[in-house]
């Protein structure tokens, strides 16, 4: 299982050259938790999020919903750290939260009244009312006449 930790750590490597084998400081991790709690209330659709309060809770999402957190939380931490945002690190994280949200998302299909006018060629049978009282019959210099 992912924990905390290690989501962060990942978007801490994509936002500074450190790597992996620098430590942390407390202060950044409670500031990346918030920043991650946020983010991800703020995408306002269900990926089954719980709201992490330590870097060793795990992560109670889907191996596919991982990139796209670590990306935005990169995305998301940039400013704060000064560090240059590269075009490659907004793509990802545009298309991974994109992905995501194909995923987890379903479109279904709208229900239309039975009400609703049909318009003409949609169906074989006409739901418009026959004409009743005088017939169009010819045009005659440029005005229509009426049978009599």
């Amino acid at each position: 299982m992912t924990t905390a930790e290690t989501i962060i750590r990942d978007a801490f490597a994509e936002v500074t050259n450190s790597g992996d084998e620098a430590p942390i400081e407390a202060d950044d991790m409670q500031f990346a938790i918030r920043t991650l709690n946020r983010m991800v209330i703020s995408w306002n659709f269900p990926i089954g999020w719980t709201v992490i309060l330590n870097p060793a809770d795990v992560i109670t999402v889907t191996a596919i919903a991982e990139e796209a957190l670590v990306k935005n939380l990169a995305l998301k931490l940039a400013p704060a750290y000064d560090s240059i945002v590269t075009t490659e690190l907004k793509g990802a994280a545009r298309g991974s939260l994109a992905s995501l949200r194909r995923f987890v998302v379903r479109m279904q299909p709208s229900r239309y009244p039975s009400r609703l006018p049909t318009g003409t060629g949609n169906f074989i049978t006409s739901t418009f009312y026959a004409p009743q009282g005088a017939e169009l019959i010819q045009e005659e210099g440029g005005s229509i006449l009426l049978e009599n």
